[in-house]
């Protein structure tokens, strides 16, 4: 695997191949990351991509959850992504593929134990 880093926003295609294409400026300082690696690997901050499998507001935390997955049938490997404040962030619908943008951690709390985008700085929509 060869990670090349530059000023250009990561695409996913079928397979987990990443394709780099030309896009917005504020990907450049965001390393590409696939779902599925988000156990083995820790880098900050990072963008990933999939298919949205559900939208929840946590009204303990006061936050946003998205639940993203690599294959839009399957459920898992998936992260979740908490959005702190969404104001005039775009909020997707289930089973629209989205990128996101933000820093990786693992959530160890009780009944938890999954791999999160947290905090959410953007979200693209790519496809509804």
């Amino acid at each position: 695997a060869v990670l090349v880093m530059s000023r250009r926003t990561a695409q996913w295609r079928p397979g987990g191949q990443a394709v780099l294409s030309a896009a917005s400026a504020r990907s450049r300082d965001f390393v590409p990351l696939r779902i599925g690696e988000f156990p083995s690997k820790s880098a900050a901050p990072v963008v990933t991509e999939g298919f949205v499998r559900g939208v929840y507001f946590d009204k303990e935390e006061k936050t946003l959850h998205i639940k993203l997955v690599e294959q839009e049938q399957e459920g898992e490997p998936f992260v979740i992504c908490e959005v702190r404040s969404p104001g005039r962030m775009a909020i997707p619908q289930e089973g629209s593929r989205v990128r996101v943008y933000g820093t990786p951690r693992f959530d160890p709390q009780p009944g938890r134990g999954w791999s999160e985008v947290n905090p959410v700085t953007n979200i693209d929509i790519l496809k509804r």
